[in-house]
C-alpha cells in the first residue's frame, strides 16, 4: 500500500476544518494564503518533531546505551567502576532525551500560538473596523484570564518544561496535578510513549486552538458590522458566542 503524502493530509485536513472547497478561490486571496500555508506549515513541524524523536534520536540512544553497557561489560576497570557508578547511569541518558523532547515540542507549541495568532489577526485585520488585535477582544468578550487558552495537558507540559530548565528536572513547587506524590528528591522520569502521546495531544490542541481563534476574529467582526442588531440579529450573536464559549471551555479540558 502507498504511503499517502503528510502535505497532501494537511491541506485537506485544514481544508476540510475551514469548510473550504476550492484552493484556488484562497490562492487569489493573499492574506488567506499566508493564513493557510502558515498553518500548514507549523502543524507539519510537530509531525516532522515526532518522527525525529521517534524514528531517530530515541532509537539512536538506546543503540548508544546498549554499546555502552557492552563496552563497561568488557572494560578490564568494570569491577571498579560499578562500585563507583549508578545502575541507572546509562538510563539516564535515554530519560535526558526523552525531557528534550518535552522542550523541543512546548517550543513548538509557543511558536504555533505565535505565528499562527499573528496571521489571523493580519488575515482579518481589513475586516475589523476596530483596531483591537483578536487577543484584546477575546479577553474583553470573552473575560479570558490566560491567552492563548491553556488546556490541562498543555499545563502540565509546561510544568515538566520548567523543571527541566530550571531545577535540572527536579519537580518544582508546587507539583503539578499529574505529578502531586513525586518524589522531591528525584528527576521527573517520561517515557518514549508518554512523550509520543504529548505530541499527538499537543497536535490536537493546536488544531482546535486555530478554529476557535478563527470563531473569536470572526465574531468581531459580526460584531462590528451588526453594532446596532435587532432581536433577530442579536439572537444569532447570542448563539455564535455560546458556541465559542463551549469550544474554550472543552480546549480547557485537552
Amino acid at each position: 500500500m502507498q504511503k499517502r503524502n503528510p502535505f497532501d493530509f494537511l491541506v485537506e485536513e485544514i481544508s476540510k476544518s475551514f469548510k473550504i472547497e476550492n484552493l484556488d478561490k484562497i490562492s487569489a486571496h493573499p492574506k488567506g494564503m499566508a493564513l493557510f500555508t502558515t498553518i500548514i506549515k507549523k502543524l507539519d513541524e510537530f509531525r516532522e518533531l515526532k518522527n525525529l524523536f521517534k524514528r531517530d534520536f530515541l532509537p539512536a540512544v538506546s543503540r548508544s546505551i546498549i554499546a555502552s553497557k557492552r563496552e563497561l561489560h568488557n572494560s578490564k576497570y568494570k569491577k571498579i567502576l560499578l562500585e563507583h557508578m549508578s545502575k541507572d547511569a546509562a538510563n539516564e541518558i535515554f530519560n535526558e532525551t526523552v525531557r528534550l523532547g518535552y522542550i523541543a515540542l512546548y517550543h513548538k507549541y509557543e511558536s504555533f500560538v505565535t505565528l499562527v495568532i499573528k496571521a489571523y489577526d493580519n488575515f482579518y485585520e481589513e475586516e475589523f473596523t476596530k483596531k483591537e488585535s483578536i487577543k484584546a477582544f477575546a479577553k474583553r468578550e470573552f473575560k479570558i484570564e490566560k491567552w492563548p487558552l491553556l488546556g490541562i495537558s498543555i499545563d502540565r507540559i509546561r510544568w515538566i518544561c520548567n523543571c527541566v530548565k530550571h531545577t535540572d528536572a527536579f519537580p518544582i513547587a508546587p507539583h503539578d496535578p499529574a505529578f502531586i506524590d513525586h518524589p522531591k528528591d528525584k528527576k521527573l522520569v517520561l517515557s518514549k510513549d508518554e512523550l509520543m502521546q504529548d505530541m499527538d495531544i499537543v497536535y490536537s490542541f493546536c488544531q482546535g486552538l486555530m478554529q476557535y481563534v478563527s470563531s473569536v476574529g470572526a465574531y468581531k467582526m459580526l460584531t462590528e458590522i451588526a453594532s446596532d442588531p435587532d432581536e433577530k440579529t442579536q439572537e444569532v450573536l447570542n448563539t455564535a458566542k455560546k458556541q465559542i464559549e463551549e469550544v474554550a471551555s472543552l480546549l480547557t479540558k485537552i
